[in-house]
């Protein structure tokens, strides 16, 4: 109520199972004004019109959202007298109709007809569902494909909506990974499987799997979902290159050494880091730890002055014994391809 008014009538609308294709009524001759409104559903017999006593009329409809905005159906509401027949245009289409009526002291309404099918709280509700908790798509295969299905309810004609879901587990980002989506996907009666593209974007930054969620959304509440959520795995298709920029370097007589290792090809992406083992291997006794380096979007080089005498005076060698700096890494998220 707002300020003492409201709606007398509190009509309920029906199931859309209970609607018909038409419906006869009259109006109360002891009420001076009298009305009917019609509604009709939003599907593929909708076609901007209805019968009026077998006249064909084009109202000018008022469009009903449901609450998550998308179009429920098509409402219209007169006045008249007299006995009445209101029909669908469409012999598959169905209505809705109430008629009603108000004078200063109170008022009438009642439903004009509809369906006496049983709700039989017992029926197979359509179920539907993704048919993967998780998909790995290319960062280069352009788009992924992810499949709805619905279980149970066949026979149901079900609409529900696919949509890209905010969460703390996403790490791509949309509009750079891939295109978000809300698209309304429609099932048929019958129909047990729909496929859903998702674009997927192809940059040139190294970086790890990102992921991104969807989520399946009722539009009607009969619906239930056994995977309502499922995340898309997007596998990068680029490698970043790390090596020495000199192929030697010159140990002095009191074992100071200089050399530069840095990234050759690729970029990596801001916030994603690589992380760099250096090893020297000599004549005789394997794997020496050097020192630890980490790549990132800032740092690309490294310039790494070290002394190496400790390592020396751990092998029984000659002067003029080579050893080997060998590079590792412990980024398994990150394509990486380490030159020797």
């Amino acid at each position: 109520l707002n300020d003492g008014y409201g709606d007398p009538l509190l009509m309920t609308i029906p199931p859309l199972d209970q609607y018909i294709h038409s419906v006869t009524f009259s109006s109360f001759v002891t009420m001076p004004k009298n009305y009917f409104s019609i509604l009709v559903p939003n599907d593929q017999y909708f076609n901007q019109i209805y019968l009026y006593n077998g006249v064909t009329l084009t109202p000018t409809w008022t469009t009903i959202y449901y609450p998550n905005g998308s179009i429920g159906g098509y409402g219209y509401s007169t006045e008249f007298s007299g006995i009445v027949t209101i029909s669908h245009s469409n012999v598959n289409g169905s209505i809705f109709v109430t008629v009603y009526g108000f004078v200063e002291s109170g008022a009438y309404g009642y439903t004009a007809g509809m369906k006496l099918n049983p709700l039989n709280i017992d029926v197979d509700l359509p179920e539907i569902s993704f048919t993967k908790q998780e998909y790995y798509v290319g960062e280069g295969d352009g788009v992924v494909v992810v499949v709805l299905e619905r279980y149970e309810g066949i026979t149901w004609s079900v609409s529900v909506i696919i949509k890209t879901l905010s969460s703390q587990v996403a790490t791509a980002s949309e509009g750079v990974d891939y295109i978000s989506i809300n698209k309304v996907v429609n099932f048929q009666s019958g129909e047990t499987l729909k496929n859903v593209t998702i674009t997927i974007l192809d940059d040139s930054y190294i970086e790890g799997t990102e992921y991104f969620i969807l989520e399946i959304e009722s539009i009607e509440e009969v619906v239930t979902f056994s995977i309502r959520e499922t995340a898309v795995a997007i596998q990068d298709n680029d490698v970043v290159r790390i090596g020495f920029t000199a192929n030697s370097s010159v140990v002095t007589s009191n074992g100071e050494t200089t050399f530069t290792i840095g990234i050759l090809s690729g970029q990596l992406q801001f916030g994603a880091s690589v992380r760099v083992m250096l090893t020297a291997v000599g004549p005789i006794k394997d794997e020496v730890p050097v020192c630890t380096v980490e790549f990132n979007y800032y740092a690309e080089n490294y310039t790494i002055e070290t002394n190496v005498s400790h390592i020396i005076s751990a092998e029984s060698h000659t002067e003029a014994a080579s050893w080997i700096v060998q590079l590792s890494s412990d980024s398994p998220d990150i394509n990486i391809t380490l030159d020797p």
